[in-house]
């Protein structure tokens, strides 16, 4: 009568009714909160839900389980409450995973693993400390099984639910289905639980204990979930953590449309357009001064340039950068056409092609012609062969070498011309 917990037989009518939101419709998240009052905290999570939720948060309910400066949040949305608010107008929603918890610490339980094989879903709620940790769900059940189980043998339902429950694991689909499941749950390896409590219609296959059991390692405990009386872990554990949260100080969590009940301040709710603009301001701020900063230093630099170039250039300081740019260019283009052009570097270049051209037999220059930065050369040779092997030669000291012309002569021999630009030093 004082703890509130179910007692089988008992006449007395219920206080309040509990219903338990399935978990696969439910949003998990896990909030710092500072230390204040309680409608200050309850501000707070409801501005972190409407900035963190894929949905409105006014468009669904939330409850919070806190403990000091943390916030287990629970979120459903209104389309998950709905059927279930139509069906029970009076009752209390709870959450499936606080179900689990209640159920664990009646049984003395706060620390274990809870894996709930039900029929449409299969979920994964580790309990650490007495309190709810990750929460994992499969949108993967039983039926799911019984279909892969028709696919597998080529029967239909009846004959695969009755495979399901006389063969077990040791049918090869129901095993690798159960594996797959708690692969696709990412636990931790090796598993930080040293007990794992089953439940859920599944929970009952044959042979499911031992293959977990294998599967984890001697050092974790797979066992039914432990429940009083005549309560069965493959029904009954959702329903008796639901009772359970009658009991006095019991951990509860009261889905409702919080975010209206507690409402939002005027000031959280200007707060982040406020924040948002005073951010865009510093940003403006900051930018103006970054671009006065950067005309500064571009004033600088062309000062600098132009007292560099001044003597090269003349009115450099009248001129902008890309003028001052192209006058250099100008400038470097002119010196380097006067480097090639200089009689030493043409003499030079004459006196090693006159060594590749008489090294030649036959070969002789008649006539050498400097024109448009291209020395030209004349002569004769004995034969084409010859010519070629001049052309050839000659690109050792020029570039751009060709063979411009090459034509026969009277007393069988050739007059070739040819051209190219003495080398760059």
């Amino acid at each position: 009568m004082f703890t509130g917990a179910p007692v089988l037989g008992a006449a007395n009518p219920a206080t309040s009714k509990q219903v338990a939101l399935p978990s696969s419709g439910l949003t998990f998240r896990r909030l710092f909160l500072p230390r204040a009052a309680k409608s200050v905290r309850q501000q707070v999570v409801a501005e972190e839900l409407s900035y963190s939720l894929p949905f409105p948060l006014a468009e669904a309910h939330y409850g919070t389980v806190e403990r000091g400066d943390e916030a287990w949040v629970v979120i459903a949305a209104d389309s998950v409450v709905a059927p279930l608010r139509h069906l029970y107008p009076k009752a209390e929603l709870e959450a499936e995973p606080l179900c689990y918890l209640r159920a664990a610490r009646a049984a003395g339980i706060s620390t274990a693993l809870v894996v709930d094989f039900g029929a449409t879903k299969t979920v994964f709620c580790g309990i650490e400390n007495g309190q709810v940790g990750n929460v994992r769900v499969l949108l993967r059940g039983g039926d799911r099984l019984t279909e892969e189980v028709m696919a597998a043998a080529g029967c239909g339902r009846e004959q695969a639910e009755l495979l399901k429950r006389e063969e077990g694991v040791a049918h090869k689909t129901v095993r690798q289905f159960y594996l797959e499941l708690v692969e696709e749950a990412l636990l931790p390896s090796p598993l930080p639980y040293a007990r794992v409590l089953l439940c859920g219609g599944g929970s009952a296959t044959n042979g499911l204990m031992k293959l977990l059991s294998d599967h984890w390692g001697k050092d974790v405990d797979v066992e039914p979930f432990p429940l009083p009386g005549l309560l069965m872990p493959t029904d009954h554990v959702v329903a008796y953590g639901a009772a359970l949260a009658g009991r006095v100080a019991a951990t509860r969590l009261n889905m409702d449309h919080s975010f209206h009940q507690t409402g939002r301040s005027d000031s959280l709710r200007w707060g982040p357009i406020v924040l948002t603009a005073l951010l865009m301001l510093l940003m403006a701020l900051a930018t103006e001064t970054r671009l006065n900063g950067a005309k500064q230093k571009e004033r600088q630099l062309h000062d600098s340039l132009v007292a560099a170039v001044g003597p090269l250039v003349p009115n450099a300081a009248s001129k902008t950068p890309e003028e001052l740019n192209k006058a250099l260019k100008d400038r470097l283009t002119a010196q380097k056409a006067v480097g090639l052009s200089s009689p030493t570097r043409i003499l030079t270049t004459i006196a090693k092609g006159s060594e590749a051209v008489t090294g030649k037999r036959k070969a002789s220059v008649t006539n050498l012609t400097f024109e448009d930065q291209k020395l030209k050369w004349e002569g004769r040779v004995g034969s084409l062969k010859d010519s070629e092997d001049i052309r050839t030669s000659l690109e050792s000291v020029m570039t751009e070498v060709e063979q411009v012309r090459t034509r026969p002569t009277t007393n069988n021999s050739f007059v070739y011309q040819i051209e190219g630009k003495p080398r760059e030093p």
